[in-house]
């Protein structure tokens, strides 16, 4: 048996801050036998660093890779204050495992980026450091995403349906001898950027979704007629097509606010179930009273939970679940430390049945301090 711990590092698109998770894990011959999230903590980013990484999309080719390594001497920083805030040394820690920030993914052009430069983390932290999970899968064909199925497996058996609500939802289905996984829609960049227009950073527990009785039809129309939805799997979302496709016409619509994140939740409701149909549809499962694991930010909106809850128990008898906080909030950061363990191994971290790659791929690029 071997016994590794691992600093896992998440940043989400909704900017709110990193992520990390200081995770023990046992293995005997490739299988986890035990894990543990030891601590956990969300390092807010320094103010003048949200802009530069909201307007990093549109920097020159110099500018962006200037950007890259001091990102990363900004990640090492952080996971420094976050070991001195838990008064834990770097003894003991066999590495960092970073996911970087998202700034481009295109996997039908053969190519995704995610900023923070592992070197500049390495020589930050003092401790090897893992990244660029996903360029092997795609290299592979894949498309590099979503990963989350890795870390779903490790979770009770009961469960088979998995969703995350993070900027954007994904959904895993573990299946006898096979995942599936694949992006369903826009979440929380939609509804964050709508709060925002209301003057707040998100809609607490979705009080103002709720408090409306009114949906924007025009918005509703618009989605529905978006190709992506009615594409079949392996498939995956851009922040940049989220942000085209759907934050800019929510935006841009006059209906009232809370109007549009009501319209944006049922939205969001409606995708999911479509999902579990077509995982039905592709694979004769049926999920019957199973219940859909929730987790990411968007599983402590109280209204779009029950409002996923209500169109999944209506089209497929599927109740909804959310776990304890710890997993809500940190099962990004705890995946990053599992797939870094993964590479260590040698043992594939990104699953051909979920990505289309030709294979299985061993994903991760390795740095030294």
């Amino acid at each position: 048996m071997t016994t590794y711990r691992l600093l896992g590092l998440m940043s989400g698109s909704s900017l709110d801050g990193l992520d990390l998770a200081l995770c023990r894990f046992t293995l005997n011959e490739g299988r986890v036998l035990s894990w543990e999230i030891e601590r956990a903590d969300t390092l807010a980013y320094p103010d003048n660093w949200l802009k530069k990484l909201k307007t990093a999309v549109s920097l020159s080719g110099a500018e962006l890779v200037d950007l890259d390594y001091r990102y990363g001497t900004v990640l090492g920083k952080l996971c420094k204050q976050f070991l001195k805030n838990i008064q834990v040394g770097t003894a003991g820690i066999a590495a960092v495992a970073s996911h970087g920030h998202t700034l481009f993914h295109e996997p039908e052009k053969g190519f995704t980026f995610q900023l923070g430069h592992g070197a500049a983390i390495a020589a930050t932290t003092g401790l090897p450091c893992i990244c660029d999970f996903r360029s092997s899968d795609v290299a592979l064909g894949g498309q590099g995403a979503p990963l989350a199925p890795l870390v779903d497996q490790l979770f009770h058996p009961e469960f088979q349906l998995f969703l995350n609500l993070g900027g954007i939802a994904n959904i895993s289905a573990i299946l006898p001898g096979k995942v599936i996984a694949f992006d369903v829609t826009g979440a929380n960049q939609v509804l964050d950027a709508l709060a925002a227009q209301a003057g707040k950073a998100f809609d607490e527990e979705g009080k103002m979704a709720a408090t409306s009785r009114d949906f924007d039809a025009a918005l509703s129309l618009s989605f529905g007629k978006l190709p992506y939805f009615t594409q079949a799997f392996p498939k995956s979302l851009s922040n940049q097509w989220v942000q085209k496709n759907m934050v800019a016409p929510a935006l841009a619509s006059p209906v009232p606010v809370p109007a549009k994140l009501k319209t944006v939740c049922h939205h969001i409701g409606q995708e999911v179930a479509n999902a579990i149909a077509r995982i039905k549809e592709a694979n004769g499962e049926d999920f019957s009273g199973r219940r859909i694991f929730v987790t990411g930010g968007g599983a402590h909106n109280k209204y779009l939970v029950e409002t996923i809850g209500k169109y999944t128990r209506q089209a497929h008898q599927v109740e909804t679940f959310v776990p304890k906080k710890m997993i809500v909030d940190f099962k990004e950061a705890l995946l990053m430390a599992l797939m870094g363990v993964y590479r260590l191994e040698g043992i594939p971290n990104c699953l051909a049945t979920v990505t289309g790659a030709s294979k299985n791929a061993v994903g991760g690029k390795v740095f030294l301090p």
